[in-house]
């Protein structure tokens, strides 16, 4: 199984899946392509709006964007380049 990394811990993808999509507002629209099947087992994954910790933004090294997750696999992708965001 796959602990999320690359390219971010799951421990990082899991704070955002808990977090109330209040919370998580994209900055970006989701991407319009279906996301692949994940990787590991080839079920659906699904698009998640992922962004860094605050103190990364304020040190000016911050991600944010859609990533893909497979939660069963805790798998996940890079951000998509179609919604991606970096200070």
């Amino acid at each position: 199984m796959n602990s999320g990394y690359p390219p971010f811990h799951w421990f990082e993808v899991e704070a955002v899946l808990k977090q109330p999509s209040s919370f998580t507002k994209p900055l970006m629209p989701k991407p319009k392509r279906k996301p692949r099947d994940c990787p590991w087992c080839g079920q659906p994954t699904r698009w998640v709006w992922w962004s860094s910790s605050p103190k990364s933004w304020e040190s000016l090294c911050g991600r944010a964007g859609w990533i893909r997750v497979c939660e069963p696999c805790r798998y996940s992708s890079d951000i998509s380049e179609e919604g991606f965001i970096m200070s």
